[in-house]
């Protein structure tokens, strides 16, 4: 209660600033206290008042000052439609809707044309266009983006659906060749798929036990293919929703976790709890490697771009490179201690991404196993992001969820991070995957949602 006063009274007084078109000018320096925000863009996570602005080239967003993106441009206190104009030319509705050609506050709203948080479209508040104007809801750049409702968002745009069985607790998602989105209903049993329009169809309950369904992949007879962490088996569900599961895992309690489709078109998935690797053909037919030596907790794996098996162990803080023949060929260290690397990626630039949950970094392995760590949220912020999972995205970064902070961020190859909130808190963006409309499509766990992110 008194946190979401505070957030009322604080959108207030950052009305009234704007309005008055004065504030405090943040400069370098960091974070600060609410009687006085400072930032830079090397600081771009500190707090953005009502009594303070941004410095050039950074705008206010979620409480803090953040760089433009390129489709946003600079930011301007109003839009090229003007200083909101009272009558503008038409008389009292004018030809741009209730306040004139136009609008209110201008071309793109407070933020300027293509800011991040216009408030209006050009034409006004009904402005040309209907009630969105040209741009939408909140200008180019904005909520809807150019053309209205039915225009490509602007970058960094999240919309959110619900999934429609209450708890279900959506995780791991897949894009398939139908151009639809498959994901896993970790506590309802069952898989369903999404349209790049949102319209959510959910396949019919897989057992009425608790399976977990935690991992989800497509194989290469284009089937999704999952584990069942405590079915203790491996599935599979044609796009039609046809689901079958096969006999269970030898090994008790194995823990079955993350599973791919590997160089040599089996399906190689991780045993956490049973300590080793396993495989299955396409026909069902499963293979468990020998047990490791030590307990080494394999965790997330990929089909690497060299023709191994890369994955992870995450009791020994290792990330070990495995041929199609089982043979271990090479594990390498990363520096911290209780690191618990996870879940990892082919990156766009030839290496492995692997993410480094306890450290709140991202590591980057070359296929030689030369290692290069980034933090997630780089000093003075000492608010640990905790990383999730993590994907290559179409634009040539990488993308990872952020449990702890509610966000979505996005990692260029050099180490550079921006993030992006949903727009419900604690949403806790998870599980990735990038759809065939080139948007970046998540998980919600701990609000029931799936999002969509336009990159």
């Amino acid at each position: 209660m008194l946190k979401t006063a505070w957030r009322l009274s604080t959108l207030l007084l950052l009305g009234l600033a704007l309005a008055l078109g004065g504030g405090v000018d943040c400069h370098s320096g960091g974070s600060a206290g609410p009687d006085g925000g400072t930032c830079s863009l090397g600081a771009e996570r500190c707090a953005c008042y009502g009594n303070g602005t941004c410095n050039v080239g950074l705008v206010c967003l979620s409480d803090r000052c953040v760089s433009v993106s390129p489709d946003g441009g600079a930011a301007g206190a109003t839009g090229s439609g003007g200083s909101a104009g009272a009558v503008a030319t038409g008389g009292v509705v004018g030809a741009g809707g209730i306040v004139g050609s136009g609008g209110s506050v201008g071309s793109g709203g407070v933020v300027g044309s293509g800011g991040t948080t216009g408030i209006a479209g050009s034409g006004g508040a009904t402005g040309s266009g209907g009630a969105l104007g040209t741009g939408g809801l909140v200008g180019t750049g904005g909520l809807v983006g150019t053309g209205g409702a039915g225009g490509r968002p602007p970058s960094g745009t999240i919309v959110e659906f619900s999934v429609p069985t209450d708890n279900a607790v959506p995780g791991s998602i897949v894009a398939a060749p139908d151009g639809n989105l498959y994901f896993a209903e970790q506590t309802g049993n069952r898989v369903a798929r999404i349209t790049a329009a949102g319209d959510i169809t959910e396949f019919p309950v897989i057992s009425t036990a608790t399976i977990s369904i935690n991992r989800m992949t497509l194989g290469p007879d284009g089937a999704l293919w999952f584990t069942e962490y405590d079915g203790n088996r491996i599935g599979r569900c044609t796009l039609a929703g046809v689901c079958t599961e096969f006999p269970t895992v030898s090994t008790v309690h194995a823990g079955v976790f993350d599973i791919v489709t590997g160089p040599d078109g089996n399906l190689w998935f991780t045993e956490e709890l049973g300590n080793r690797i396993g495989t299955i053909t396409p026909a069902g037919v499963l293979t468990e490697l020998p047990v490791f030596s030590v307990n080494t907790g394999p965790y997330g794996i990929i089909n690497g771009p060299d023709g191994n098996l890369w994955f992870t162990e995450v009791a020994t803080d290792k990330v070990a490179r495995m041929t199609t023949a089982g043979v271990v060929s090479g594990e390498f260290s990363v520096p911290d201690a209780g690191a618990e690397p996870t879940f990892l990626t082919n990156g766009p630039d030839g290496n492995i991404w692997v993410i480094e949950g306890s450290r709140d970094k991202i590591a980057r392995f070359t296929p030689t196993g030369t290692l290069t760590e980034f933090p997630v949220r780089p000093p003075p912020d000492a608010v640990p992001a905790f990383p999730t999972t993590i994907i290559t995205g179409p634009d040539g970064n990488l993308w990872f969820g952020e449990g702890n902070t509610n966000e979505v961020g996005r990692m260029t190859p050099q180490g550079a991070v921006t993030d992006f909130r949903p727009p419900t808190d604690q949403a806790d963006p998870y599980f990735l995957a990038v759809g065939a409309d080139g948007n970046i499509w998540f998980s919600e766990v701990s609000v029931n949602k799936i999002g969509r992110l336009t990159p």
